[in-house]
């Protein structure tokens, strides 16, 4: 009959143990020495024995606890499980009672929980992630709609331009003033492109395209941004850099042209009336950061009142310059698309600095 017990209670799952008062084995399932990793007898060895004693020690309290109370117990422990792996397992403790209701053992059932809370972990991160995809897109559309009823809006404007244009160059095209009308012309055209090429900018940064990322060298971007606005930078302009420090980064190459473009553009259209324009941008590497800064004296920011509609898109915080504002809207996407985030400093009449913390892509 003990050996029928004994057969039966080897082809269950969970590992049982038997323990005499003093905590010894007494009889423990084929699954135990399995746990325990054990080849040979382990009747008369205590868990410290078999196990790290530091894992185990809250199941020897459980035992202890229901050998002095004779009331059942459940723990969870954690055992190594070898290449640093760890086995999560339930431990209920009963008491083995005689008909006096003397305690005169104890048993232990010890069950795997490893795949299961792996699966409730997968299950959290899942929908953690799904939750943090919603709010993005929740995020992304409500920006997407905002930008498409203000380009609606800005397209309306040069296209009924255009029409009114091209109606009086067909009713009058010889007329003296044809060439004033292909110039205003010419005008809308450039109004109507500006605002296609914002749409398109705004739609790469927000969609989830796979992209090529490159070692880049900044001196690079910055000579070939400098030279695509050169026609809007004043004789008098000082721009300096230093990028000593961090010479390289891995990023993709249309995303660090964007944050430089618009940034340095931001500087040339804010820039403060009657003193020369000076921008300094420098570059280092703070922790996990690639830290890329632009320092300019325009007119500065009053941050306490406007500091929160610094990043929004078409939020414009002067009329001095023509502008969208979506410039700053896609730095701060480009930004944190990747982990990354800006801090601003700014003094009203005195100037700005934006800091870039940039994670780089690998």
């Amino acid at each position: 009959m003990e050996h029928t017990c004994s057969t039966l209670l080897d082809i269950l799952p969970e590992a049982i143990a038997r323990y005499d008062l003093g905590l010894r084995l007494t009889f423990a399932n084929q699954r135990f020495a399995t746990l325990a990793k054990q080849t040979t007898p382990i009747q008369g060895r205590t868990l410290p024995d078999l196990f790290d004693p530091a894992s185990v020690a809250m199941w020897l309290e459980a035992l202890q606890h229901v050998r002095l109370t004779g009331a059942s117990t459940c723990v969870e422990v954690q055992l190594p499980a070898g290449a640093e792996a760890t086995r999560y397992c339930q431990v209920e403790v009963l008491p083995e009672c005689a008909p006096s209701g003397e305690v005169v053992g104890l048993l232990s059932v010890v069950r795997d929980m490893t795949e299961q809370r792996q699966a409730t972990a997968e299950l959290i991160s899942s929908r953690q992630l799904l939750a943090q995809k919603h709010e993005e897109l929740t995020r992304v559309n409500g920006h997407l709609e905002n930008f498409v009823y203000t380009a609606a809006h800005d397209l309306r404007s040069p296209v009924g331009n255009l029409t009114v244009l091209t109606n009086l160059l067909l009713e009058q095209p010889h007329a003296p003033e044809s060439q004033m009308l292909l110039e205003h012309m010419q005008i809308s055209l450039k109004q109507l492109e500006g605002t296609i090429a914002d749409l398109v900018e705004v739609l790469e940064v927000q969609s989830t395209f796979q992209v090529v990322v490159h070692l880049l060298r900044l001196e690079e971007i910055w000579a070939e941004v400098a030279a695509e606005l050169a026609a809007e930078i004043p004789k008098d302009a000082t721009l300096d850099t230093d990028f000593s420090a961090l010479p390289e980064l891995t990023y993709i190459r249309s995303y660090l042209i964007s944050i430089f473009r618009n940034l340095l553009s931001n500087a040339l259209k804010y820039r403060y009336e009657g003193r020369p324009l000076t921008v300094f941008i420098k570059a280092w590497r703070q922790g996990d950061f690639a830290v890329i800064s632009f320092q300019d004296n325009g007119i500065g920011i009053d941050l306490d009142s406007k500091g929160h509609k610094l990043f929004m898109p078409f939020s414009r915080l002067t009329t001095q310059a023509e502008g969208k504002g979506i410039g700053l809207h896609l730095v701060h996407n480009i930004v944190q698309k990747n982990g990354g985030h800006i801090a601003v400093e700014s003094t009203p009449e005195t100037g700005t600095t934006f800091t870039c913390f940039l994670k780089e892509y690998v």
